[in-house]
């Protein structure tokens, strides 16, 4: 219910009507009238109080749907927030599937030579076959100092799945080439021994390291 405020209505005195009789009493006709203006005013006070308790009602109103719509926006900005975090976490899961499932084409892309102190492994360039059908090409390169004789894994390091260049490493333990977190193994290979060369060796098949 809304309050309405009416116009003050005040009777104004006649100035040919005295306000008091010969013995100073004041006359009935001025009483009314006076009496009249008083319950105007009285009414009119009423009126604005009731007004102001309905405006400030109002106002706690428009305070609580604020803070409603303010509460809906923090859920609705959080529910973003979910979805975008969800929506990476497939991804990166859906990368890493593909990866695990990836292998070179073809699979033997190492070979490698020695001197008579060091050895050098070569990756021929070659194709990046991914589990979910996708094909990247991947440049060639070398990884020189290494020791004779030994049990290298091949890898580098492509979390976006671009291909391109990229940068080789060996390890002596196949747990470094190991297809997770964006590493891509390329193979093993022995280094040959003193002033000799190995070739024809890379990759075992997808699933195996």
């Amino acid at each position: 219910m809304t309050t309405k405020l009416t116009p003050l209505v005040l009777t104004p005195l006649n100035v040919a009507s005295p306000i008091v009789d010969v013995q100073g009493r004041p006359q009935p006709s001025f009483v009314q009238s006076f009496n009249n203006s008083i319950m105007n005013i009285e009414a009119q006070v009423v009126s604005l109080e009731e007004l102001i308790t309905e405006v400030v009602a109002a106002n706690g109103l428009v305070t609580i749907a604020q803070g409603s719509a303010d509460t809906a926006q923090a859920a609705a900005t959080q529910a973003q927030q979910y979805v975008a975090t969800t929506q990476a976490q497939v991804t990166q899961q859906a990368l890493l599937v593909a990866l695990m499932g990836s292998f070179t084409s073809p699979q033997n892309v190492l070979s490698a030579v020695a001197n008579a102190s060091a050895a050098v492994i070569t990756i021929a360039p070659h194709e990046r076959r991914y589990a979910n059908g996708s094909v990247v090409a991947v440049a060639g390169g070398s990884i020189t100092g290494l020791a004779l004789s030994t049990a290298y894994s091949v890898f580098y390091s492509d979390s976006a799945h671009a291909g391109g260049a990229v940068s080789f490493g060996a390890s002596t333990s196949r747990q470094d080439a190991a297809q997770i977190a964006g590493v891509h193994s390329c193979g093993q290979i022995t280094t040959p021994a003193a002033n000799s060369t190995t070739t024809g060796a890379g990759w075992p098949g997808p699933g195996l390291l």
